[in-house]
């Protein structure tokens, strides 16, 4: 009985350990991703005028994170009976050391949010209030035209938002996307700006930073090529979505609705 007990303790603080790794992990390599290059910069400096202040992180793995029997750090080549007041070389190594977890989680990072959009994992939504609204420029092309340039505004009066995801589908054989241009957006951060011909269709994901926007702002402004004639629907797809600047993802997007473009 004292063994099956023993057992399942031994089995549970494994599975605690693997849960906290996990975790410290994650948050680790996105902390490591925003402050790992300034903290890399900032290390000589304050090394430069308190060195008593400054810590040595491979003496603070050595010692905290991974104990051995003999604590000694390579990087300072000493024994460890404190983690601060490296000597230089091992200033550089910290150095060297930072910038390239903080170049990989970065990287991570990147290809973490690369991969989330890529497969077409929607925005978090948390409730539904029809308070904005896409518009779009109605624009009329005839044959001398080859170009149209199709404007994605985004309307909230009365509700701060911090993002934007933009699925649309088009008519492949009428138009095809020469670019998306954002240059004059509203938004700042872009981490999706995505279109395929073949499929007819484009993803856009924008965001803005605390405290988020309101009223009336340009999205993008989405450059066709015509390639036949006749009229065209734009369709905004139901993964469309604006978020409130509230914390929560909260959906304010009215019905989007499809946008038509005549070419004659």
């Amino acid at each position: 009985m004292s063994s099956k007990l023993n057992r399942s303790k031994n089995l549970f603080w494994y599975f605690k350990v693997i849960i906290f790794g996990t975790v410290t992990m994650l948050v680790g390599i996105h902390l490591l991703a925003v402050f790992g290059i300034p903290l890399a910069f900032l290390l000589p400096v304050l090394w430069f005028f308190r060195p008593k202040s400054t810590p040595c992180f491979v003496c603070v793995t050595e010692k905290y994170l991974l104990p051995r029997k003999h604590d000694h750090c390579p990087s300072c080549n000493r024994v460890i009976k404190t983690v601060f007041n490296p000597p230089l070389k091992s200033l550089v190594i910290n150095v060297i050391l930072i910038l390239l977890l903080a170049n990989i989680s970065l990287f991570g990072v990147l290809l973490e949010g690369d991969l989330i959009f890529h497969v077409n994992i929607p925005l978090p939504i948390i409730g539904f209030h029809g308070t904005a609204e896409f518009l779009v420029s109605q624009e009329t092309v005839n044959e001398t035209q080859p170009l149209v340039n199709f404007d994605l505004y985004i309307n909230s009066p009365t509700t701060a938002i911090n993002a934007v995801q933009t699925d649309l589908r088009f008519n492949n054989q009428v138009l095809e996307v020469q670019e998306i241009k954002v240059d004059q957006s509203f938004a700042n951060i872009f981490p999706v700006r995505n279109y395929s011909n073949g499929t007819g269709t484009i993803n856009l994901v924008a965001g803005i930073a605390d405290p988020g926007f309101i009223g009336k702002g340009l999205v993008a402004r989405i450059v066709f090529k015509r390639k036949g004639l006749g009229s065209t629907d734009i369709e905004f797809l139901a993964s469309s979505r604006v978020l409130a600047n509230d914390g929560k993802g909260t959906n304010l997007l009215s019905e989007p609705g499809n946008t038509k473009i005549s070419i004659q």
